[in-house]
């Protein structure tokens, strides 16, 4: 099942900063800095406008349950495609946070047959200073260079390591 989704991260930041063009904190893997779960942002809305939020910028992207991450004015993010069946395609992308322009795109074949998740990944990507992780539902890890997209390594943890893919694929948070 092939959905199409649409990113509109501006407007959590509105939300989180209110009316304001400061920059938030940069959140670089699941749950923020340090898998803490703790946010430092100042000036929250308590309610919103009667006439909604304002969207800042729309980018389209394929399915998925993977949040996404923010570091250094980008955002990361994860998606798959079916293309035949339960085969298809899954993507890492870059965003620019200003305008949602898309920066860079990987991707690669993915296999969801067994998996009974099988709407996209759901492993939120992980920024660590010129590096950005990502785990794919069947269990492909990658390591991007943050700026280029270029594919620095790629594990496969069923292909490499003999591991079962488990009934609900693969998912770190």
């Amino acid at each position: 099942m092939t959905r199409r989704l649409t990113v509109v991260l501006a407007c959590v930041a509105s939300i989180l900063v209110g009316a304001s063009q400061t920059r938030a904190d940069d959140w670089p893997e699941f749950r923020g800095k340090g898998r803490l779960g703790v946010w430092h942002e100042t000036g929250i809305l308590e309610k919103f406008p009667a006439d909604g939020l304002k969207a800042l910028w729309r980018t389209p992207i394929k399915a998925g349950f993977a949040g996404p991450a923010v570091a250094d004015g980008r955002v990361f993010i994860t998606d798959f495609e079916a293309t035949h069946g339960m085969r298809g395609t899954e993507r890492a992308l870059a965003l620019d946070e200003a305008t949602g322009r898309i920066l860079w795109t990987q991707e690669w074949e993915a296999d969801y047959a067994g998996i009974q998740w099988e709407t996209g990944p759901g492993a939120t990507p992980t920024v660590d200073g010129d590096r950005v992780y990502t785990l794919g539902r069947t269990g492909v890890l990658s390591a991007f260079d943050v700026e280029t997209g270029a594919l620095l390594w790629r594990k496969d943890y069923a292909e490499d390591y003999g591991v079962d893919r488990l009934q609900w694929g693969f998912d770190w948070g």
